[in-house]
């Protein structure tokens, strides 16, 4: 936990205004010159990049380091200089941010001189050999591939990712998005300094569901206008209103709508009537009870009106033109 200690004290050096840390002039034999003559980096700065320098320093200070994260990074956009990562790994370190700590020093340590010293690289190797036990590679494997991946909200790439992620000890939430695909999250627990690979499979976002008809075994059948089959038809169909229209030989059509939802599977049983049958359930009765048929009819007519009282089955209940007799 040494280098902890030692750590945070560096990098403020920096954020005040001096120079990286560095050892005497005899114990850096291998420093380039220029190193030495690097201006403290509150120095160098001039215009916006200066003010933001400036407002970084006040929110570090003052606790804040995540604004002090935002002001050292414009500061460092501006003005490119390197010792800038120094003073965000520090940022980000008190954040417990540990694998954006290894990924600032590395970057500081591939600026090299005049920027980073011999006693700096030192620091920094072991620095970075502590951090990784806070830090866990994870391999990320996604089935079909172009998969976004976010962890704890942020975008870290499209799969097949260039190289595992590092990933925080502790509890990440890992989301997967793709277009045409149910996005998928899980929950992790890493207990950092120990490689993990995690495997996804996406399931299609289908929005369709499952029809099937039975019908007459001669009745086409036709699914929004196109013949599907005859008799019995079963198939995958969109969600949302589908028409349905049966058909036969000598046979009354009929056209019904159903709506399924994703995921639904419905059935659907109708028998067609005859056209013979439909026609004598068409013909009122009152009309034979008045004898007002054709000939052919007048007999039955007659039979019943002059039947004895005795003789006739009671009246059912209903409407004129559904009386049975």
């Amino acid at each position: 936990m040494r280098l902890f200690a030692i750590f945070p004290t560096c990098l403020s050096v920096l954020l005040l205004g001096g120079t990286a840390p560095a050892q005497s002039s005899e114990a850096q034999p291998n420093l380039a010159p220029a190193a030495a003559e690097l201006p403290p980096l509150a120095e160098s700065l001039k215009g916006e990049a200066k003010a933001e320098y400036a407002a970084a320093r006040i929110l570090f200070e003052d606790g804040d380091y995540a604004g002090a994260i935002t002001k050292l990074s414009k500061a460092h956009q501006l003005s490119a200089d390197p010792r800038f990562l120094w003073n965000l790994a520090v940022a980000e370190k008190n954040l417990r941010h540990y694998s954006k700590v290894i990924d600032y020093v590395g970057r500081f340590l591939a600026a090299g001189a005049p920027y980073v010293t011999a006693a700096d690289k030192t620091q920094a190797e072991e620095l970075l050999l502590a951090v990784r036990d806070f830090v866990s590679e994870v391999t990320i494997e996604t089935d079909p591939s172009g998969v976004t991946v976010e962890v704890d909200g942020q975008d870290v790439g499209t799969t097949p990712l260039s190289a595992p992620l590092s990933l925080d000890l502790g509890h990440r939430t890992l989301r997967l998005a793709k277009a045409g695909y149910r996005n998928e999250e899980r929950s992790l627990k890493l207990e950092g300094g120990k490689p993990a690979r995690i495997s996804f499979a996406l399931t299609k976002d289908v929005h369709e569901g499952t029809l099937k008809i039975i019908t007459d075994p001669q009745t086409r059948i036709r699914v929004d206008g196109k013949l599907a089959g005859t008799g019995l038809w079963q198939g995958a169909v969109p969600s949302g209103a589908h028409a349905i229209q049966l058909e036969g030989d000598k046979k009354v059509p009929q056209t019904t709508e159903v709506v399924l939802v994703d995921g639904e599977s419905r059935t659907i049983n109708i028998q067609l009537l005859s056209e013979t049958a439909e026609r004598s359930k068409g013909i009122p009765t009152w009309v034979w009870v008045t004898g007002g048929i054709a000939a052919a009819g007048l007999g039955t007519g007659a039979y019943f009106l002059f039947r004895s009282r005795s003789e006739r089955p009671p009246i059912q209940e209903g409407t004129w033109s559904t009386l049975e007799f």
